[in-house]
């Protein structure tokens, strides 16, 4: 870049449990989440030389001021990742040009609202990660509930072998519908130290992104797997009492037999004196 031309400048955002992990605290995200968005500042040849960023809670965030070359930080947005997809781009002017994608984002505009836009990118990149992340265990379990279906009606003593793994999902569609929940009231109540521009900025990507949609297929799709597995685990509970019940009579006829052979021995031994 030419001597005296505007500056560019790039901060790695993390979401640490605590106020750790950064130099610049942009959000914080209250219970039940209990996170920070924390920001350090790191070099522009390491953004572009190294690999992409994770997609899963982090975020690269380039600032390139009025003047400043932003076509290569464009380019560099809309690279593959490694996973050999770009993911979703979302192109906002708000005064200022936002590029977003999972993972990285780029703004193009005056540096007296870098520190804002950096916050309210940094809140949206938290949820739609926390979104990603019950989609992503939804595509990862959604063929196994399809066969899972037979453990609602057909019951069988092998059956009783899924049982671990029946509760472990059941425990995973518990865990998730409280994250569903904490994400689809956190959305309308973003961050209170956000600026309204930056609360725009949130809504506008929000909107892009159709989080609301996705946020409606999530609870459709945890429904499901609430009722499956509610139903799955009644069965099996059903079955294992029925295989107790009936292991329990099958010991007390063995037992009545035994004493009545052993009265019969009995008799006959007294019968033969």
């Amino acid at each position: 870049m030419a001597a005296g031309s505007p500056t560019a400048s790039a901060l790695r955002i993390l979401f640490p449990r605590a106020s750790e992990g950064g130099t610049v605290c942009l959000a914080k995200f209250p219970e039940p989440f209990a996170r920070a968005a924390m920001g350090e500042p790191i070099r522009l040849d390491e953004v572009l030389s190294g690999p992409p960023a994770p997609r899963a809670e982090s975020l690269i965030f380039v600032f390139v001021p009025t003047g400043g070359d932003f076509s290569v930080y464009e380019s560099w947005l809309r690279q593959e990742g490694s996973d050999g997809e770009t993911g979703v781009i979302v192109d906002l002017s708000l005064a200022d040009r936002i590029l977003w994608r999972p993972g990285r984002a780029v703004m193009l505009g005056s540096s007296e609202r870098q520190q804002e836009t950096a916050a309210a990118l940094a809140v949206f990149a938290f949820f739609e990660a926390q979104l990603r992340d019950l989609e992503s265990g939804i595509r990862q379990r959604w063929i196994r509930a399809h066969q899972d279906m037979d453990l609602t009606t057909q019951i069988t003593r092998k059956s009783l072998a899924e049982w671990p793994r029946v509760a472990e999902i059941t425990k995973w569609a518990t865990a998730s519908r409280m994250k569903f929940a904490a994400l689809d009231t956190s959305l309308d109540l973003p961050a209170d130290s956000l600026t309204p521009r930056a609360r725009r900025v949130v809504g506008e990507l929000a909107n892009m992104t159709r989080i609301r949609d996705r946020l409606r297929g999530v609870d459709d799709q945890l429904e499901v797997f609430e009722d499956l597995y509610e139903l799955a685990n009644d069965r099996l509970s059903e079955f294992s009492h029925y295989q107790g019940e009936y292991r329990l009579e099958v010991w007390i006829v063995l037992i009545l037999v035994a004493e009545v052979l052993l009265m019969v021995g009995e008799l006959v031994a007294l019968a033969r004196k």
